[in-house]
């Protein structure tokens, strides 16, 4: 019970939307839209410590320290165990790799922190060995340890040695990861990099709990809590596999549901999948009148019409579309009887069934307008890139170009829809050298402010 009490205190530092979005990330039985903050922490602190707290943002865990008065510095592993420790919970076996971590008295550089997470985020383990054993000559690194530790020792080398062990395609990855801009010599590369790492990072602002967004102007008044329904397909056949779409659902369901918003996600979906995932969605829509569609994967167009594909989507022609496929304009006019409806589509990146189908293109979705001339206000349709063009898939293990932007944008308070989407569309336009440009069709009269005014 002590232990409880503990880690319902340390998760009073959390609003009362990212309880919700915890709540719904474990599947806690029961029914919770009307709990209150102390009713979710409560029933958050039945879990394990160690699990509960390795699943929130680590911004946020070392917001929960300070207010313990603990440290509030290390990588968020640590930070989990500190916080776990300090809420009652048994101090986890050190394994081999944990013992090899350094012992130093003073506090690690919180830009070498970040540069070893956004290095472990991004390369696999083998390539970090591979970079610091070949081409740093380190012969120190142990078998046992894991990509973050390999990060580690390696940020732990002068800025000139490392910089002169990545390659240029390493760097441009690195940055593409966090959407800054690839284009230039390596040296320069490397040092934006290093002055990212150098940034302190914002602090994540709640939403005042007494709203999840709010919309204003003609047919818009009050408060709304907006529905989002998000597939993620990745796993498709051959050369057409993708790389994001699975983390980049899990990471932008997180920020929806922390703003307070009721989402539901799904991955991997084949045909029946996606329509039975999209009637049932729209059943549910009676109690709201703002709803949220996002699709990662992959699209094409044929003949001025727009479909997205299911994971099993094979080797259809066109005939066959309507039944193997997911048709954006149906989708829209499912939620037609909302007032305010988005469409998010990172589902522009090239792919061979276009390629493979008469009549189709490889190369992107096509342009869409609202479906009906009446009754189409309060629509927003957003592309990861230009119509007909294609989009970066991404680094594996991150999120693609687009939702990176996207995620970095959309929890910023006080900003309307249209401000996140410029914020977006620049990150992503400067991060490709303007290759990738994001598109939107509005026929907005109001305003949504994704994360509260």
């Amino acid at each position: 019970m002590i232990r409880q009490h503990k880690v319902a205190q340390a998760l009073g530092q959390l609003s009362k939307g990212e309880l919700q979005g915890l709540v719904a990330l474990f599947e806690l039985p029961g029914t919770w839209s009307r709990a209150t903050k102390d009713d979710l922490a409560q029933a958050l602190s039945e879990l394990e410590p160690g699990d509960l707290f390795d699943a929130i943002a680590r911004d946020r865990l070392r917001a929960m320290l300070v207010a313990l008065d603990l440290p509030a510095s290390g990588l968020k592993a640590e930070l989990v165990e500190r916080l776990a420790v300090a809420c009652g919970a048994a101090p986890s076996d050190r394994s081999e790799e944990a013992a090899d971590e350094p012992d130093d008295d003073e506090e690690e550089d919180p830009a070498q922190v970040r540069l070893a997470e956004v290095l472990a985020e991004a390369f696999s383990r083998d390539l970090l060995v591979e970079i610091a054993v070949d081409r740093l000559g380190d012969e120190d690194v142990r078998a046992g340890w894991s990509g973050m530790r390999v990060a580690r020792e390696l940020v732990r080398y002068q800025d000139e040695d490392l910089g002169r062990a990545l390659r240029v395609d390493d760097v441009q990855h690195l940055l593409a990861a966090r959407g800054l801009p690839t284009q230039g010599r390596k040296a320069e590369l490397f040092a934006a990099l290093l002055a990212w790492a150098a940034e302190e990072p914002a602090t994540a602002v709640a939403p005042p709990p007494a709203f999840a967004a709010l919309m204003v102007g003609p047919g818009a008044t009050g408060v709304h809590t907006l529905k989002a329904v998000l597939i993620g397909n990745q796993s498709y056949g051959g050369a057409d596999g993708l790389n994001n779409p699975a983390k980049d659902v899990r990471d932008l369901a997180a920020v929806l549901r922390g703003l307070g918003h009721e989402v539901s996600a799904h991955l991997d979906l084949d045909a029946k999948g996606m329509k039975k995932v999209l009637r049932d969605f729209a059943k549910g829509l009676t109690d709201t009148d703002a709803v949220l569609f996002y699709f990662s994967g992959h699209g094409l167009e044929h003949h001025g019409r727009n479909w997205l594909l299911p994971v099993d989507f094979g080797d259809a022609q066109p005939e066959e579309l309507p039944d193997e496929a997911v048709d954006v304009e149906r989708v829209l006019r499912m939620f037609s009887h909302q007032r305010f409806r988005v469409c998010i589509l990172d589902a522009c990146r090239y792919n061979t069934y276009g390629t493979r189908m008469r009549g189709a293109s490889g190369a992107g979705l096509g342009a869409i307008a609202p479906p009906d001339p009446e009754g189409t206000e309060g629509t927003l349709i957003c592309f990861a890139t230009a119509p007909g063009r294609v989009a970066s898939d991404g680094v594996p293990g991150t999120n693609g170009l687009y939702t990176a932007a996207l995620l970095a944008s959309l929890p910023v308070p006080g900003r309307r829809i249209e401000d996140v989407l410029k914020a977006v569309r620049k990150r992503v336009s400067d991060a490709t050298a303007g290759k990738q440009v994001p598109w939107e069709h509005s026929s907005l009269t109001g305003d949504w402010y994704p994360a509260g005014m």
